[in-house]
């Protein structure tokens, strides 16, 4: 399988000051999620998150260019700027939301 391409211009290292960036580690989560993320994603590549869920027990990201939902586990993001639905509350209640990153 191919490996997808990394969301960042390797040739002016610009990032849009708004999106939300993952970064790769390949470590977390469950053996079968690590395998099939390795063969996609590389060690240390930044990628854009688009969207995703946060469950009672998980949180899952969607990355730009790359089919399904990730565990987020799998990456170093900023969690207070990733786009992401909290499951069972709106999206728009910034107030909810603040609260759920506050536990």
């Amino acid at each position: 399988m191919e490996r997808i391409k990394l969301m960042k211009d390797q040739q002016n290292n610009d990032f849009s000051a708004s999106a939300c960036y993952a970064i790769f580690h390949g470590e977390g989560g469950y053996p079968n999620q690590r395998e099939r993320a390795k063969k996609l994603f590389r060690i240390g590549g930044q990628y854009k998150v688009i969207g995703g869920t946060m469950g009672r027990t998980s949180t899952s990201l969607k990355i730009e260019e790359v089919d399904g939902l990730w565990n987020s586990c799998l990456f170093h993001y900023d969690a207070t700027i990733a786009p992401v639905h909290f499951e069972g509350y709106q999206t728009e209640s910034n107030e909810r939301n603040n609260s759920w990153k506050q536990l």
